[in-house]
């Protein structure tokens, strides 16, 4: 089983990158526990944290997500997160909109650092006819 260290370990180590790294679970581990929880019993458009992490990775930009990212995510998310008897749930709405966020200004901080400002990276020049 997987767990946290505490809050005050991250203050006291902040540069640990053990604690800071997802679990190298094997990919059939995490298909298991995505397929359970689907049986929670979850109020309107809530999930768990295992769904959570699958929208995720399937994102398309999720490659572009460093550590600092996924803490700054974290953070972010801790004023959506509810918590029942079985575990931790977030709202899919609260997820969608903050890692759009999140893309939108390493967009911002990408274009202001070259100077680009304004320049959106996400569309594809038209081809010259």
């Amino acid at each position: 089983m997987h767990t946290c260290p505490s809050d005050q370990h991250y203050r006291e180590n902040p540069d640990d990158d053990e604690y800071h790294k997802f679990p190298n679970l094997p990919n059939p581990e995490l298909m298991r526990l995505l397929a359970l929880s689907y049986d929670l019993p979850l109020s309107g458009p809530e999930m768990a944290p295992v769904q959570a992490l699958q929208i995720i990775r399937m994102h398309e930009r999720a490659s572009e997500l460093s550590l600092r990212d996924f803490k700054a995510l974290t953070e972010r998310l801790y004023k959506y997160m509810n918590c029942y008897g079985f575990g931790a749930v977030i709202a899919e709405y609260a997820l969608r909109e903050e890692l759009a966020k999140m893309f939108d200004e390493k967009d911002q901080q990408r274009s202001m650092a070259l100077g680009l400002n304004g320049f959106n990276f996400n569309t594809r020049p038209t081809p010259y006819r």
